[in-house]
This record gives structure tokens, sequence and C-alpha cells, in this order.
């Protein structure tokens, strides 16, 4: 691998066609942290001898923030593009941090469709013009009908109440007075009849007396 002084590989992620992304990183004292992101073409790693070696699509430098980038992954997008994911970690440590970072790139029109053509391509999805809003239908003209007569139930009026004529009150009838009682003298008594003894009948010589 042909490497700049000082830089490392870190990472390396496929491309469908089986291309490398890989990320070098470089860290020094005075000047901090330098990443690249280059790209490593099948061809040249299957040459003898093979070279892991090819353009630098990105170099990430202060003022962006930076950390020990060590993890890649590349997504083929549909419209051909291909978009890079990178992570660090913050190797428990207070000075560093843990950062996600995500870029397109767009490979060379002659690697677009090497690139992109072993990955499932997505129909782009149609978009539909937003249907015109049909215009307001015009409000009906307002009709005032004559308010119908309330219809009065066919009843019979009530007749004519009697006059009420008071008559006048009965005069209380006198009481009768109480007749004397006469009393009248008791029946004359009239004397038992005296009691005569009943006579004695005569014996017979028949036998005892009876």
């Amino acid at each position: 691998a042909n490497r700049p002084q000082g830089y490392g590989m870190s990472g390396l992620a496929s491309l469908p066609n089986g291309d490398l992304i890989s990320i070098e990183r470089l860290y020094l004292p005075l000047i901090g942290v330098r990443v690249n992101v280059r790209h490593l073409p099948l061809a040249k790693l299957r040459a003898t001898p093979p070279v892991a070696d090819g353009p630098v699509i990105g170099a990430l430098e202060p003022p962006m923030s930076l950390d020990n980038f060590e993890g890649v992954a590349a997504v083929p997008k549909p419209d051909g593009s291909i978009r890079i994911y990178m992570i660090t970690d913050d190797n428990f440590s207070s000075i560093q941090r843990t950062l996600l970072y995500a870029f397109d790139w767009t490979p060379p029109a002659g690697l677009a469709s090497g690139a992109v053509a072993a990955a499932p391509a997505e129909p782009p999805a149609a978009v539909e013009a937003p249907a015109a809003a049909p215009a307001p239908a015009p409000a009906p003209a307002k009709v005032e009908q004559p308010k119908p007569e309330p219809v009065k139930p066919a009843v019979a009026p009530p007749a004519p109440a009697a006059p009420i004529v008071e008559k006048p009150a009965p005069k209380p009838k006198p009481k009768p007075k109480p007749k004397p009682v006469v009393a009248e003298p008791p029946p004359p008594q009239t004397p038992p009849p005296a009691l005569e003894p009943a006579p004695a009948k005569p014996r017979t010589s028949a036998g005892p007396p009876a």
C-alpha cells in the first residue's frame, strides 16, 4: 500500500463492483488530526504485484472537527452516487469524542457504471404533480319561501259554562220540645190461687202401700 509518510490505514469498505474505499489517518501533536478518504480500484488490487493505491477523494483537516476515524461504510444510491459513512470512538478519553459523518461521492463517469452495476438499482419514485384543486362551485342563491301558516286543529270550541246560581241556605228547623212523661199506675196484681193439698189415694189390701 502506498501511503504518505505518517498515515495509517484504519478502515476499508467495499463497493458493489469490488473496488474499495479506505480511510487513512495521521496524528501529530503539532498539527493534530488529518484524514484521507481514498478510492482503491479492483484492477490495481488484482495486478501483479497487487497495489492498494488510488486517488484521494476526500481530505479532512481543520477547521473541520476531526478525531480518530476508524470505521467506514459505503452505500450505493439510486442516482449513482455513493454515500460514505465514517465514525470515530472516544477511547474512553475525556479529550476525544464519538463522531458520525456522512458524505455523498459521485464517482467519475467511467467508474459510475461499474460501481453501481452490481447494486440493485431502485427505480426513482414517480413524482406525481398534485392535482389542481377544483374550482369552488358557486354558492346556490338563497330563495326565501313563504312561511306556511300554522294549521289550527279542528276542535269544537268549548261550550260556555253555565252560570253558577247560589241557593240560599235552608233555615234550620226548630227542634221539637220534649213531652212530659206521665207515670201510669201499675196494673192491679191478682193474688195467686191458694194451693190445695192433693187428695190421698185409698190403700188396697193387695200389697204394700204405694
